[in-house]
């Protein structure tokens, strides 16, 4: 019996065996391991460093040097100052030599994109960071698309500096070192060091303190405590002001006084310690004065107030029509009751400096509440003279502060109350021609532009300006928006004029001119606040100033050849500076003209 259920049990289980195999088998997946993602350029860079420059993603570079070269029409010896040459030929030192060729190189990298950017073997649309390590900047870190043409490339500069640097080896990464100064007594031996780091090129200077630490953070082969990779601190900014992932920086001012206010507060600090015994007397007993508790408490609280500058792109349009690339820099603060008087301010910029209708060639305006500078400036005085400082080097501000007298300010700007700013705008200009045969001096023979002073009471400032200005005395400007000829002081082949149109107290020549002062009629001093703008269209404006070079007669071959190339670019930038609740605002947009 148990022999059979043994035997039973065999059966079934041979059975079972037969089975399973005579089912089809699948295929057995391969497992690849996952290949191991590139470092993102972000893992390199610490987020203690005190500035960055750079991108969360790649920057179409080649595409953005053309369009820049493109509208500019700036040619290589335009770029170049006139020393450069003398410069690297004068240098006795290698590394300044090397330095001044990678310059002139740069400067041809710019203007021939199209070509040097494959001759460096760098990516048309690289990974891009330029930081710092403590003291030591690193200049670019940029990813490579060809090694042996980027060796070929620093070879080449090499023999034309007449430098020959050993290829050393950190690790995975080789490098090249220049010395930028000669070594004397126990002073750090400062060096351009050029590197590769997987597909990665690195220049940096290594100032010669902590070398070994700097150079193998530099060079990849360690990586910082904390990148801004790990922060997320660039992705923050992004959202923060709508800057575009591909090209964005700061400046950070916290990091800077760290650095300079504590022992060890991050790795700027510790090099600074290292470097205090290597300088002069003088400079290491300031130093070592800012790492007092007093200027430590005191710096820290102002960069509390004002942390860091902020940049970027915001639209990078390049394919657009019109074309443009649109960019925002914002001075952060966080001191509310300043930001406040700053915005008090703000004043009136018109729209024909914001927003022509016409083409102009030049128009800048400043808004200014000209009857709130006094109060402002004099509760800014009143809070930094009393305001208790422990730092020897505020204490020594504040002295010296406390011998200015705000009073004087209230005076000068009682007599012109009301206003509210003032703006020009330079339409057109053509220059006498017979001027210039006759070497007299030059002329306008025609102008279109503009100045406008906006005002609450624009007829008292006419008034005033009356009595002070004898040759005045007899003008009357009507109120309802009529012009009047206005005396110029010396004759001039077009009528100058003047009218009140409104707010605003417009001096004008020209048709399009006329057509802006009318329109000014229709603004009221609250349509258009701001504290600064600009509008330039380089042809034009370049045109206009060759033109007048060329009117005096006198041979500048040098500037006719710069203004002449510049006079063809296709580019207008239009500027603004304001005061916001983020802290100080600059925008620049630049658009084509083409």
């Amino acid at each position: 019996m148990k022999r059979t259920k043994i035997k039973m049990l065999s059966i079934i289980f041979a059975s079972l065996l037969l089975i399973s195999c005579d089912k089809k088998e699948k295929p057995e997946e391969q497992k690849h391991p996952e290949p191991q993602k590139p470092a993102s350029m972000l893992s390199f860079v610490p987020d203690d460093t005190v500035f960055f420059s750079g991108g969360i993603e790649h920057v179409p570079l080649k595409k953005l040097l053309k369009w820049n070269i493109a509208r500019f029409n700036m040619s290589k010896d335009m770029l170049t100052p006139k020393d450069l040459s003398n410069m690297g030929e004068a240098a006795k030192i290698e590394g300044q030599r090397m330095a001044v060729q990678i310059w002139d190189d740069y400067l041809t990298t710019i203007v021939s994109p199209e070509t040097q950017i494959e001759s460096w073997g760098f990516e048309e649309t690289p990974a891009i960071a330029s930081y710092t390590i403590g003291l030591s900047p690193v200049l670019l870190r940029i990813s490579l698309k060809d090694i042996q043409k980027f060796n070929n490339k620093i070879a080449e500069l090499e023999r034309k500096a007449k430098v020959t640097a050993k290829v050393e080896a950190l690790g995975t990464a080789t490098y090249r070192r220049y010395a930028l100064n000669e070594k004397k007594g126990e002073g750090p031996l400062v060096s351009l060091v050029i590197g590769i780091d997987g597909n990665n090129a690195v220049f940096m200077i290594d100032i010669g303190v902590d070398s070994e630490k700097t150079l193998s953070l530099a060079l990849g082969q360690s990586k910082p405590e904390k990148s801004l990779e790990q922060s997320g601190r660039l992705e923050s900014l992004q959202e923060k002001y709508k800057l575009l992932p591909s090209w964005l920086g700061f400046i950070d001012h916290r990091q800077l006084i760290t650095g300079l206010t504590t022992k060890d507060g991050n790795r700027m600090a510790k090099m600074v310690q290292l470097i205090i015994p290597q300088l002069e007397e003088k400079t290491a007993k300031q130093l070592t004065e800012l790492q007092s508790e007093g200027c430590r408490n005191d710096l820290q609280a102002i960069g509390a107030n004002w942390p860091q500058i902020v940049g970027g792109y915001t639209a990078l349009e390049l394919n657009a029509k019109p074309s443009h690339l649109d960019s925002v820099i914002v001075v952060e603060s966080n001191d509310q009751p300043l930001l406040d008087g700053l915005q008090s301010l703000r004043g009136f910029i018109p729209e024909y400096v914001r927003k022509s209708s016409e083409p102009t060639a030049f128009s800048y305006g400043i808004g200014l509440n000209v009857e709130n500078i006094a109060p402002f400036l004099t509760k800014q005085w009143t809070e930094i003279t009393q305001k208790q400082y422990n730092c020897s080097y505020l204490k020594e501000m504040q002295q010296g502060m406390k011998a200015q007298n705000p009073a004087m300010v209230s005076m000068a700007t009682s007599m012109a109350a009301g206003v509210r700013g003032i703006a020009f705008s330079l339409l057109s200009l053509t220059m006498d021609d017979a001027a210039k045969e006759a070497q007299a001096t030059p002329m306008p023979k025609d102008v279109d532009a503009i100045i406008s002073l906006s005002a609450k009471d624009p007829v008292a400032l006419v008034q005033m300006a009356s009595a002070m200005i004898p040759p005045l005395a007899a003008l009357k400007i009507p109120t309802d928006g009529t012009a009047v000829a206005l005396p110029a002081p010396v004759p001039l082949p077009f009528p100058l004029m003047a009218a009140i149109k409104g707010s605003h107290l417009a001096v004008y020549a020209g048709k399009k001119a006329e057509q802006i002062a009318n329109d000014l009629s229709k603004a009221p001093l609250e349509s258009s606040q701001g504290f600064m703008a600009a509008d330039m269209d380089y042809g034009k404006y370049y045109g206009l100033m060759g033109d007048m070079i060329a009117s005096t007669g006198k041979e500048n071959t040098e500037a006719a050849e710069v203004f002449e190339a510049i006079k063809n670019a296709k580019m207008r930038v239009v500027m603004d500076m304001d005061f916001t609740a983020r802290g100080i605002e600059m925008k620049a947009n630049m658009i084509s003209t083409d």
